[in-house]
């Protein structure tokens, strides 16, 4: 059991992380590659975390409903 829950706190960090540097390059992306002014950045921020949250709160909702027959599943197939 201890080695799923590693695994499961490393997914964990690991999104973390991917969050943080996405927070890091999207200013640049949003003035630079994308052409917006400097007051749009704030904009694209609020875009990504509301984005997050709904990705998120799908995620979840669809992991509640049906993460026991994805599980059932897995444990029938042959490795």
């Amino acid at each position: 059991m201890l080695p799923r829950l590693l695994l499961v706190m490393l997914l964990g960090a690991l999104v973390h992380a991917a969050t943080f540097a996405t927070f890091t390059f999207l200013a640049p992306i949003a003035t630079d590659t994308a052409g917006l002014g400097e007051l749009w950045v704030s904009v694209v921020l609020v875009l990504f975390g509301v984005g997050s949250f709904v990705g998120v709160t799908l995620a979840g909702r669809l992991s509640d409903r049906h993460g026991k027959q994805v599980e059932r599943q897995r444990h029938q197939e042959p490795r």
